[in-house]
């Protein structure tokens, strides 16, 4: 991420204020409706994820370093269910270790998660714009 590019992390931020609402939306839907809060995350989580990985490859990231959208996908989500694992560790942590409160204990994990999913799919997956030259020359 040599060259940061604030107008694509801001898309990205708010793209991402989008997912969120989608995968809080949904935990509390689910959690409302008896779903223990960890499975109620998750689902959020994937639902927060799709939403995420649609918005993001058509108004944040112009240009993929690989193609093939199956496997980058893949990828995306394998990014993103080590988000979610880092998700599920804090709201135990702060929600069942420390009684915080479920939504507030969700929006603390917001921070760590959010930083993890960009510089981690920004590195792995969408080339800097010096990158997306090489890539589009060959």
């Amino acid at each position: 991420m040599e060259n940061f590019n604030i107008k694509e992390f801001l898309n990205y931020f708010i793209v991402s204020i989008i997912s969120l609402l989608v995968d809080v939306l949904s935990l509390t839907a689910l959690y409302s409706y008896g779903f223990h809060y960890l499975m109620a995350s998750t689902f959020g989580f994937i639902f927060g994820l799709v939403t995420n990985y649609y918005l993001a490859n058509k108004y944040v990231f112009q240009a993929k370093k690989i193609q093939n959208n199956s496997i980058n996908f893949s990828i995306y989500s394998a990014i993103g269910l080590a988000g979610l694992a880092l998700n599920e560790i804090i709201l135990w942590l702060l929600h069942s270790n420390f009684k915080i409160q479920l939504i507030l204990a969700k929006l603390s994990s917001v921070v760590i998660v959010f930083t993890w999913n960009y510089c981690a799919r920004k590195l792995i997956l969408y080339p800097d714009k010096r990158e997306s030259e090489i890539f589009n020359e060959g």
